[in-house]
């Protein structure tokens, strides 16, 4: 064989095994990707974290209405437990009820939550999963009554009062 085709020879047998080697390259690449993809969908889904548990202490259903308000100061001295909704979706006890002298139903101001300023649409998801997860917990009937709940100084109007209400399960 003559030079001139001894060295075509040689270069088409370099760009041949050149082209192997990037048509192997590119199918180990994608089945890495689709193995990646494939362990991602088996995953399981977590739910959100719970802001109840979170909070550290029992939320019973209780009996009564619910004061709902923007500061503590403006509930009663005597409210109890009053929990408080906070910007991030977490919850907060800020007093605890009183200890029960007796198996009886507490008497006192009630239960209260203080919910952030600003309106409802403004509140961040996990804020607003917080409460209706609150008031869910603190009403056992379903549907929640209206009547059960008492607007003190609440940043909620009526109708978005009746929309958190339709969202408890």
């Amino acid at each position: 064989m003559s030079s001139p085709a001894r060295g075509l020879a040689v270069r088409l047998g370099i760009a041949s095994a050149a082209a192997v080697l990037a048509i192997v390259l590119l199918h180990d690449g994608i089945e890495a990707r689709e193995r990646a993809e494939a362990a991602a969908q088996r995953l399981p889904m977590l739910p959100p974290p719970s802001a109840l548990a979170g909070l550290g202490v029992r939320v019973a259903p209780v009996d009564g209405e619910i004061a709902l308000a923007r500061r503590l100061e403006s509930l009663r001295p005597d409210a109890a437990p009053v929990y408080q909704v906070l910007a991030d979706g977490s919850l907060a006890l800020r007093r605890a009820a009183p200890a029960a002298a007796a198996p009886a139903a507490p008497t006192g101001g009630g239960v209260a939550v203080v919910l952030p300023a600003g309106p409802l649409a403004a509140w961040p998801p996990a804020t607003r999963g917080a409460f209706g997860e609150l008031l869910a917990a603190l009403v056992g009937e379903r549907p929640v009554p209206r009547a059960r709940l008492r607007l003190v100084d609440a940043p909620l109007t009526e109708a978005e009062l009746r929309a958190v209400l339709a969202w408890l399960p």
